[in-house]
């Protein structure tokens, strides 16, 4: 399935704002998939678009295709199973058309304000130096805490993926935290 670039929205000024990419894998629960969803696109959140990966050998493989045609805002793709969750989160951030890509799971569930749950992600993402970088809003879920993490397109391509595959924890954001680090002072050196 190919998705054609996202129009950028108008903001209140009339400037474009960066539109968002969420990336969502989910296997073996379609229940939840669909409460996470309905967490995100209660608002209808402008310049959004949600890809859902699963993969072609889970078993609630026919409840989920129940779910295809849910919203015009999400696009689902199935593939054979690769290399970890890391890797479902690479070959949507492949097909993601999104200035912005985001880290979602399908056991979140946007609790907080949902109306603004885009704005604040735009916002994390507008302090980075030369629009590289890691960036993470303030929780969505629980006030004070910290939301999973999501990346520029730029910085993206400039690293060829979204998630290490090779990386051997569940947190691949600490080795984003990492490079970000090292990056932010070479350029300090420069």
């Amino acid at each position: 399935m190919t998705t054609p670039k996202q129009e950028h929205t108008k903001g209140p000024g009339g400037d474009p704002v960066q539109s968002i990419s969420v990336l969502l894998p989910t296997r073996g629960r379609p229940a939840m998939l669909l409460r996470a969803l309905d967490s995100l696109l209660t608002s209808q959140p402008a310049g959004v678009q949600i890809l859902v990966g699963i993969d072609d050998d889970d078993n609630t493989l026919p409840d989920y295709t129940r779910l295809f045609g849910y919203s015009k805002q999400v696009d689902f793709y199935t593939a054979p199973r690769g290399n970890g969750v890391a890797s479902v989160f690479n070959r949507l951030a492949k097909a993601a058309t999104g200035d912005l890509l985001w880290c979602f799971s399908d056991d979140y569930v946007v609790n907080t304000d949902r109306t603004t749950w885009a704005p604040a992600l735009r916002v994390a993402a507008a302090n980075l130096e030369g629009g590289l970088g890691i960036f993470a809003p303030t929780d969505l879920r629980e006030p004070g805490l910290f939301n999973m993490f999501g990346l520029t397109r730029a910085t993206y391509e400039l690293f060829g993926y979204f998630m290490n595959e090779l990386y051997p924890f569940w947190f691949p954001d600490r080795e984003w935290d990492e490079v970000g680090y090292m990056a932010n002072a070479r350029q300090r050196a420069n």
